[in-house]
């Protein structure tokens, strides 16, 4: 089986990371897979540079120019000879709504949130509403918050759709030497760390406040957004719980990653965050905008931190590891 995913760029955006690591997950289970992208900045085998001209059109603004739609790309697709071609956010500007339906084998297209539906008031709508309904695409969301909101969606009326997780790189997310970790990011031995991600939610900074009188200087509070994977990754693993206040967040990734490196969280059982953690396994979930609910479910965390990074782990072991989410596209691409 050979499987061929078409992207804007390799590094630089979660579209990109996934594609990535959709990517290597396929190649580690023995599936055939390259990668085409316009914008190549990885040595990653079975990554390329798409042709030229395909290049040069991504640089252009998306759905204005009508004489740059023919690209060429079913006869680009074709000389790979792939089983499946999986499309990361591509919606038509730089391809044809025809030119995608002329793609042989398979084809899916990835959602990965709200940001990615087309605008309903863009000159091509109308015509990707036309266009599509007809296409034999699998329209792929990563969470139910997302399918639903595809299925309300007109642009997407008549397509199949179905829900794959998306899947986290274990050999680069997971659990490291914590103490030595925390030892050497300046980290107070015997101290709660809390990394935080308020979201600009008064309820989160309330929580904060109310944990600072309970815990008094047993606890500290991290508020970092580190510029590198590899620092994130190890932050990830010195600290003792994700304090987050997403709400409306439909595919939060960064709650999978940090589950992969045995961080529990503690949020609103709302949203994506509903689905992405495992209430009472990989984190506890409290009632929206409820502060005492929120406080109390931090503190549950706090109290049992190796059950619960035990938990974070084995939740994502089980539920978004890399290889098994790439198994679950070629099981679909099998029948």
């Amino acid at each position: 089986m050979k499987i061929l995913q078409v992207t804007y760029t390799d590094c630089g955006s979660e579209a990109a990371e996934s594609a990535l690591c959709l990517h290597r997950a396929f190649r580690k289970i023995g599936t055939g897979s390259i990668l085409l992208t316009a914008n190549k900045h990885t040595r990653e085998p079975g990554v390329e540079l798409l042709p030229g001209y395909w290049k040069r059109l991504w640089r252009r603004l998306c759905g204005k120019n009508p004489a740059l739609y023919n690209t060429g790309l079913p006869e680009i697709v074709r000389s790979y000879g792939a089983n499946a071609v999986i499309l990361h956010d591509i919606s038509g500007g730089v391809a044809s709504v025809e030119e995608i339906g002329q793609l042989p084998g398979k084809l899916f297209q990835l959602l990965y949130s709200e940001a990615v539906f087309p605008d309903e008031k863009e000159p091509l709508f109308q015509k990707k509403c036309e266009a599509w309904s007809k296409l034999p695409m699998t329209l792929v969301a990563p969470t139910a918050g997302i399918a639903r909101k595809a299925a309300e969606a007109p642009i997407f009326c008549g397509m199949e759709r179905i829900r794959i997780p998306r899947g986290v790189d274990l050999s680069i997310y997971h659990p490291g030497k914590k103490e030595e970790i925390r030892k050497e990011l300046g980290f107070r031995p015997g101290v709660f760390t809390v990394l935080t991600n308020p979201a600009d939610d008064p309820v989160v900074y309330q929580t904060i406040r109310e944990l600072k009188t309970l815990f008094g200087t047993q606890i500290h509070f991290v508020n970092s957004t580190p510029r590198s994977r590899a620092a994130t990754v190890r932050l990830y693993q010195a600290c003792d719980l994700l304090l987050d206040g997403s709400k409306s967040t439909n595919a939060p990734y960064h709650i999978l990653r940090a589950s992969a490196c045995g961080l529990p969280v503690a949020g609103f059982n709302t949203g994506g965050m509903a689905e992405a953690v495992a209430d009472g396994w990989s984190g506890r979930l409290a009632e929206k905008s409820d502060c005492d609910s929120l406080t109390a479910a931090v503190c549950d965390i706090l109290e049992n931190i190796p059950y619960f990074r035990d938990g974070a782990c084995e939740h994502a072991a089980a539920t978004f590891a890399d290889m098994s989410i790439a198994r679950k596209y070629c099981d679909h691409i099998s029948r």
